[in-house]
């Protein structure tokens, strides 16, 4: 008997229903509608490794906004996509601040843009201003043009920078771009990969979208995958490395007494003075491991010398003092 089949159709008010050859229908609530042109997520491994390669990237331009802004500057990835290189192009918006970067060495174009609000924020700090923008968006003007471009450059030299592992991977800027009018630089069914960019200025979030045409996105991870597998293996090692610990020497510091004197008081001690402070007799001498408190103990002699019962150990070990006493630092 074969299997009956499913169509799929759409009704009258435009849902979507689905009609089994016996005559069931079935509700829209039981479909996932599927967005053919919208962006589609990449791997959590892909995101970590590109993390990773643009840390450098997000920390120095982010120090450099901070300079030059003279504000408080974060610099984050907030999302990774994969689109359709006709679709990136229609997801931007109208006005926008469109940089084109070409990479040197790769025959490929680097597409960076602006909010516009970011854009306008970044002209009005840099020429005094509050950095409280505009109340509405437009394009830029050619003197604003080349006062952003300064920052671009900066950007892409840093992004440059990040790719330490491609060989000759500079980044210059070739121009700004009004609305659309980069549509041609790619082909249309090209996959390409935007990474945006989150920046917080004075705790006010804009946006910077990179768009990695493919050629580029794959020399960029390709990289980063083979110095990955480069790294040497350290499992198995573990008890080599704690058995040079063990045998390593650190200087403890046992803290008998300590006081305050004016320098008065100072210059007028003499042998035979007493100097009084504010320890009480039966408190326990805290013991310093470089600068971190670690025992508790009482002065005692061992040998003929003088030594340091450990009562407590510190920093919220389980170690106490047992039922006959404690160990005994000299």
């Amino acid at each position: 008997m074969p299997a009956p089949s499913t169509q799929l159709r759409c009704n009258n008010d435009g849902n979507i229903v689905a009609r089994i050859s016996n005559g069931a229908v079935i509700p829209e609530g039981n479909f996932v509608r599927f967005d053919f042109q919208g962006p589609r997520p990449v791997s959590h491994e892909v995101i970590e490794d590109v993390k990773v390669i643009h840390k450098s990237f997000m920390d120095t331009f982010g120090d450099y906004l901070a300079l030059r802004l003279h504000a408080s500057v974060h610099v984050r990835i907030a999302s990774i996509n994969k689109f359709l290189y006709s679709n990136f192009v229609l997801s931007i918006p109208v006005p926008s601040c469109v940089f084109l970067c070409p990479v040197s060495g790769m025959d490929a174009t680097l597409v960076l843009e602006f909010s516009p609000t970011l854009a306008l924020m970044i002209v009005d700090r840099l020429l005094g201003g509050s950095g409280a923008g505009e109340s509405h968006l437009r394009e830029l003007t050619l003197i604003e043009q080349e006062i952003v471009k300064t920052i671009v450059r900066q950007a892409v030299d840093a992004l440059g920078r990040s790719w330490k592992n491609i060989p000759d991977p500079a980044v210059t800027v070739d121009r700004y771009e009004r609305g659309k009018n980069f549509a041609h630089l790619m082909p249309e069914a090209e996959d390409v990969y935007v990474i945006c960019f989150e920046i917080y200025i004075d705790d006010q979030p804009y946006q910077l979208n990179c768009c990695f045409p493919r050629i580029v996105w794959e020399a960029v991870l390709h990289n980063q995958t083979v110095q990955n597998s480069s790294i040497p293996d350290m499992r198995g090692h573990d008890e080599e490395i704690l058995r040079r610990l063990l045998g390593t020497t650190v200087c403890a510091t046992a803290t008998l007494y300590e006081t305050t004197l004016t320098f008065r008081e100072l210059v007028n001690l003499s042998p035979g003075d007493t100097i009084k402070t504010s320890v009480p007799t039966n408190s326990d001498i805290k013991v310093l491991v470089g600068n971190t408190c670690r025992f508790s103990g009482n002065v005692r002699v061992s040998e003929g010398r003088r030594a340091v019962e450990v009562i407590t150990v510190l920093q919220g070990t389980n170690k106490e003092r047992g039922d006959n006493g404690g160990d005994q630092c000299s």
